[in-house]
């Protein structure tokens, strides 16, 4: 009896290490997938002593796209973006878009959805109050593929400063004032 309770737990054990090891690897091979499809950038560019316009710019892989911010109820994730209060920081209207994008009534969500093929740019202008002033933030949604599915990415943390300084916020975007632009999904540049 003793010997039959003993491999009832042991069976239970291989289960559970089973299971852990499956959602790891899952987890691993899903962000692997997104990191391939979509890489994001950001640019800083002047418009006068105080006033920014700051620009998420995404690539996507041919066949994929993501969603615009203003998604319908019922619709697919949006891409949003959420910047922390900061009193040397007037955040000017609200995120623009700019890109190739397409409106068509989606049958599976039942609304229309906008969204966006190749490149596209989330532009946010700032006015400064304080020349030192950093700018933080999140971003998040989604990315898909017809044939694929879709798969959700952030939310990407950003730390973006106006005076051309270095500044590295938890590993993830670093400000770089350098006039030539990368591909990596960490730069950040300053055109002036």
């Amino acid at each position: 009896m003793l010997n039959s309770q003993w491999s009832i737990v042991n069976f239970k054990r291989k289960i559970l290490i089973f299971c852990s090891l499956y959602l790891l690897l899952s987890t691993c091979i899903a962000n692997a997938q997104f990191e391939s499809h979509l890489t994001w950038k950001s640019e800083v560019e002047k418009i006068s002593e105080t006033e920014f316009k700051v620009k998420f710019i995404c690539s996507l892989e041919d066949d994929w796209h993501t969603y615009s911010q203003f998604t319908k109820e019922g619709g697919p994730l949006p891409t949003q973006f959420r910047f922390e209060k900061n009193k040397d920081i007037e955040l000017v209207g609200k995120v623009e878009e700019a890109g190739k994008k397409h409106t068509k009534f989606d049958d599976l969500f039942g609304v229309d959805v906008t969204s966006f093929d190749g490149d596209a740019t989330f532009i946010q202008k700032v006015k400064l109050k304080n020349p030192k002033a950093i700018l933080k933030g999140e971003f998040d949604g989604q990315v898909c593929k017809d044939e694929v599915g879709c798969m959700p990415f952030g939310p990407e943390k950003f730390a973006i400063a106006f005076d051309g300084t270095k500044i590295q916020d938890s590993g993830t975007k670093i400000q770089d004032s350098t006039k030539n632009l990368t591909t990596s999904t960490s730069d950040t540049s300053v055109i002036q």
